[in-house]
This record gives structure tokens, C-alpha cells and sequence, in this order.
């Protein structure tokens, strides 16, 4: 993660006096863009800014910032976090949905309800995850297009399934949804991420413009 510090004589130079920090915002974005690099989070007199907080500050001027930040971060080095963090962290999630699967089964929901919240919570952030990783990355020039897209599908009807015995009470067949659709659906993502993660660790170490073949031409944000 790259961190660059702009002060306030700074952006008054750059950008004028009475500027809106939407306009900042924008082509601080443009210029990142323009650098190869995309940028993470803004940082607004020591706060860590969440995209409500740049809409909800969008009208104010930079006459009001003390300090300004900017992480970012080369496309590919975000690209190869984000698979290396799941290919870290399904195996423990794989793990924990079998484990709450067991628990049901023999001992009921009671005391595991919380458990479940988290894993389907972790499940539907994997998929908000990778879906959002399919509109700005070609991924079926590294994945088998067929086996991503047909496990998201079925990613989705298993905790769709899940939900559905849960509100039934039927704690038998959630359990056998969680150990085995789930579970499995989990595992063929594992499969799939660390191929993917792989491949472009080798391309990366043959071809330095590697953003170039990773990204979508078409995408809105060409540089994620």
C-alpha cells in the first residue's frame, strides 16, 4: 500500500479555493488512474473515509481539510491481495461450516445461532466479493468460465436452502445443506481461486503489464 500526503497549502494550490471535495475526490481518482495505480481510501484530517463518508462530505471545501491522504495501490498487487486473503481464509470458513453442520445435527440450533449468521454472512461476502472481481477482471482467461459461473449459481441456491430449512425448523436438513451443498461449494471456490491466484503469480513474474491482460477495457474503473 502506497500513502501519499497532500497538505492543506497543497490542495489550496492544486485545486483553488471553495473547490468541493467531490471534485477532489474525482480527479485525485483520474490522476491514481493515470499513474497505473487505484486508489483504496482517502484519509480526511486523521479519518479513514468509507464511500458514505466521500458522499456525505462531497459539498464541503477543501478550505475545511487539515490533512489529506491517499492509499493506493497497482491493480495487480490489490488483485493478488484479495485472492490470497480467500485463498487464506476458506479453508477456515470450509472448516467452521463443518463443525456448525456437526453441532446441528446432534445438538440442534440452540447456542449455534450466531455461528450461522456468520456463515452465511462470510458465504454471501464471498459472492458480493467475487461478483464484483468478475465485472472488472477477465476471469475467464484464468478460471474455467463454466465451473465459476455454475458454482456461483449454486452457492447461491445453498444458502438460499440453508435459509429456508432454518425458518422451517428443520435443523436436520440444514445441517446436511451446510456439511454438504455448502461445504462443497466452498471447496470448488478454494479450488478455483488458488488456480487463478497461481496464474497470475506466474504471468505477473513474466510480464510486468500484467494489468493490461487482467482488467476489463470495458469497465468503468479500468484499473480496480
Amino acid at each position: 500500500m502506497n500513502t501519499t500526503v497532500l497538505t492543506k497549502e497543497a490542495l489550496l494550490k492544486t485545486f483553488g479555493e471553495g473547490v468541493t471535495l467531490a471534485v477532489v475526490f474525482e480527479k485525485l481518482h483520474l490522476e491514481w488512474q493515470e499513474r497505473g495505480e487505484v486508489v483504496c481510501q482517502f484519509r480526511i484530517n486523521g479519518m479513514n473515509l468509507t464511500e458514505q463518508d466521500e458522499y456525505r462530505l462531497a459539498s464541503a471545501t477543501v478550505n475545511e481539510v487539515e490533512s489529506f491522504e491517499v492509499d493506493s495501490q497497482r491493480p495487480d498487487d490489490l488483485l493478488l491481495g484479495v485472492l490470497q486473503n480467500w485463498v487464506t481464509e476458506l479453508p477456515t470458513l470450509i472448516q467452521n461450516a463443518d463443525y456448525l453442520a456437526q453441532d446441528i445435527r446432534f445438538d440442534g440450533i440452540q447456542d449455534k445461532l450466531n455461528s450461522f449468521v456468520e456463515l452465511v454472512d462470510s458465504c454471501q461476502f464471498l459472492i458480493d466479493s467475487l461478483m464484483t472481481l468478475e465485472n472488472i477482471v477477465q476471469t475467464q482467461q484464468w478460471t474455467s468460465a463454466r465451473e465459476w459461473n455454475e458454482n456461483t449459481q449454486m452457492t447461491g441456491r445453498a444458502i438460499g436452502e440453508a435459509l429456508k430449512a432454518f425458518e422451517a425448523k428443520n435443523y436436520t436438513v440444514l445441517s446436511e445443506v451446510i456439511e454438504y451443498d455448502l461445504g462443497h461449494c466452498l471447496q470448488v471456490w478454494l479450488n478455483l481461486l488458488k488456480t487463478f491466484l497461481q496464474k497470475v503469480v506466474d504471468e505477473r513474474s513474466k510480464d510486468p503489464r500484467i494489468s493490461e491482460k487482467l482488467f476489463r477495457k470495458d469497465s468503468s474503473t479500468e484499473e480496480p
